[in-house]
Protein backbone atom coordinates (compact mmCIF):
# COMPACT_ATOMS: atom_id res chain seq x y z
CA UNK A 1 0.00 0.00 0.00
CA UNK A 2 1.40 3.20 -0.90
CA UNK A 3 0.01 6.54 1.23
CA UNK A 4 1.71 9.43 -0.40
CA UNK A 5 0.53 11.09 -3.42
CA UNK A 6 3.68 12.88 -4.51
CA UNK A 7 5.27 9.96 -5.64
CA UNK A 8 2.77 9.10 -7.59
CA UNK A 9 3.40 11.97 -9.94
CA UNK A 10 6.91 11.57 -9.73
CA UNK A 11 9.09 8.89 -11.74
CA UNK A 12 7.69 6.27 -9.28
CA UNK A 13 7.49 2.55 -11.03
CA UNK A 14 6.15 -0.56 -9.34
CA UNK A 15 4.28 -2.51 -11.72
CA UNK A 16 3.14 -5.35 -8.19
CA UNK A 17 1.28 -2.12 -7.39
CA UNK A 18 -2.91 -2.70 -8.43
CA UNK A 19 -4.96 -0.69 -5.92
CA UNK A 20 -5.46 2.91 -6.28
CA UNK A 21 -7.43 4.46 -3.61
CA UNK A 22 -7.11 8.24 -4.92
CA UNK A 23 -7.74 10.57 -2.16
CA UNK A 24 -6.53 13.61 -3.50
CA UNK A 25 -8.35 13.62 -7.42
CA UNK A 26 -6.57 16.31 -9.42
CA UNK A 27 -8.59 18.55 -12.06
CA UNK A 28 -5.33 18.55 -14.63
CA UNK A 29 -5.39 15.81 -17.01
CA UNK A 30 -1.69 15.35 -17.03
CA UNK A 31 -1.57 14.66 -13.36
CA UNK A 32 -5.05 12.41 -13.23
CA UNK A 33 -3.52 10.06 -15.82
CA UNK A 34 -0.04 10.25 -13.82
CA UNK A 35 -1.54 9.14 -10.90
CA UNK A 36 -3.83 6.35 -12.49
CA UNK A 37 -1.61 4.86 -14.92
CA UNK A 38 1.07 4.16 -11.93
CA UNK A 39 -1.52 0.78 -11.54
CA UNK A 40 -2.35 -0.16 -14.98
CA UNK A 41 1.27 -0.92 -15.48
CA UNK A 42 1.16 -4.24 -17.04
CA UNK A 43 2.39 -6.82 -14.25
CA UNK A 44 1.40 -10.84 -14.55
CA UNK A 45 -2.05 -11.27 -15.04
CA UNK A 46 -3.08 -8.89 -12.24
CA UNK A 47 -6.01 -6.91 -12.73
CA UNK A 48 -5.49 -3.39 -11.19
CA UNK A 49 -8.43 -1.43 -9.19
CA UNK A 50 -9.40 2.22 -8.53
CA UNK A 51 -11.35 3.65 -5.92
CA UNK A 52 -11.73 7.41 -6.15
CA UNK A 53 -13.47 9.26 -3.23
CA UNK A 54 -14.64 12.39 -4.14
CA UNK A 55 -15.16 15.05 -1.15
CA UNK A 56 -18.26 17.39 -1.23
CA UNK A 57 -18.25 20.85 -2.19
CA UNK A 58 -15.30 20.67 -4.59
CA UNK A 59 -14.21 24.01 -6.31
CA UNK A 60 -14.22 21.90 -9.75
CA UNK A 61 -14.86 18.41 -10.94
CA UNK A 62 -11.22 16.69 -10.93
CA UNK A 63 -10.20 14.33 -14.08
CA UNK A 64 -11.81 10.70 -13.16
CA UNK A 65 -10.30 7.68 -15.09
CA UNK A 66 -13.90 6.99 -16.77
CA UNK A 67 -13.47 9.86 -18.27
CA UNK A 68 -9.45 10.08 -18.72
CA UNK A 69 -9.59 6.70 -20.81
CA UNK A 70 -13.12 7.03 -22.07
CA UNK A 71 -13.86 3.77 -19.93
CA UNK A 72 -17.93 2.57 -19.37
CA UNK A 73 -18.96 3.11 -15.55
CA UNK A 74 -18.76 -1.02 -15.65
CA UNK A 75 -15.06 -0.76 -16.79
Amino acid sequence: MVIQVAVLIESWDAPRCKLLVDLAPSASRVRATQNINRVLTRYQDSEAQIVVLLPKDLPAMPRLPMKLFRWSNET
